[in-house]
């Protein structure tokens, strides 16, 4: 044997010629790729929460503004406030001592030619006396040479009010007129004493022919006195069925 032992060298292997391709079904592992799809899943759920917290704060105050609206409403205030409240009807109260139309126009007279300011909410009755579901308060300042108005109005079981300005509404003549004039014409019918609610007044029972328009409108006019103060007027029309009745706040004459 020779004691110089000769190298053995082994071939190396062949290389290929094409990569290699991983085994089908081999998911390379990205950890940055997993981290962002959690990420993004996590702000979709958030974005889901906070849209149902806002829609559950949206019921919540819709339940809150229908609560409100049903029970504080311009609606509610005013007919739960009547001070004239015709809900009930009137029972007549005989007596013969009255003379016909004297506290119209005595309040007449005190009036004059000065200025008047009314604060008044008028509510309405169809032909089968039940109540409408609307009001309106009217705030009407007459003077010499103009007539104004501004008036909010009301519904049952809803809180918003609309509000409107009227330029020369007939209404001085509808409250207070006695006298006749080319265009209007006024006259008392009947005088009679009335209790409304408990309470008794004077009512004068007034008819008022209206000639501005191209034809006439006739109106009776019911007026209520309290120990000669205007409580409350009724109002009916031949234009309509509808009943409209005015609970006089208060009113001052200037």
């Amino acid at each position: 044997m020779d004691p110089e032992k000769k190298k053995t060298i082994l071939p190396e292997p062949p290389k290929s010629a094409e990569p290699e391709e991983p085994e089908e079904g081999f998911v390379p592992y990205c950890g940055s790729d997993e981290q962002k799809a959690e990420q993004k899943a996590s702000r979709k759920s958030k974005i889901k929460m906070w849209i149902f917290v806002i829609l559950l704060i949206l019921v919540i105050a819709g339940f809150i503004l229908i609560f409100i609206g049903r029970r504080y409403n311009l609606y509610s205030e005013t007919i739960n406030s009547l001070k004239f409240d015709y809900r009930t009807g009137e029972a007549d109260v005989p007596d013969e001592s009255l003379t016909k139309g004297s506290c119209a126009k005595v309040l007449r007279d005190q009036i004059g030619d000065k200025s008047v300011s009314v604060d008044a909410a008028m509510y309405l009755f169809d032909d089968q006396t039940q109540l409408s579901d609307t009001v309106s308060v009217y705030s009407y300042v007459h003077t010499k040479n103009s007539n104004s108005a501004v008036v909010k109005t009301g519904s049952l079981n809803w809180f918003m009010t609309k509000k409107q300005s009227l330029e020369s509404p007939l209404l001085f003549e509808l409250l207070f007129d006695t006298v006749n004039y080319d265009m209007l014409k006024a006259s008392c019918y009947d005088t009679y004493r009335a209790e409304v609610s408990g309470r008794q007044y004077i009512c004068e029972v007034w008819l008022i022919c209206d000639l501005t328009g191209d034809e006439p409108v006739y109106y009776t006019v019911y007026r209520y006195y309290d120990e000669g103060r205007l409580a409350g007027v009724r109002v009916l029309s031949d234009q309509d069925e509808m009943m409209q009745v005015f609970d006089i706040r208060s009113y001052t004459i200037k």
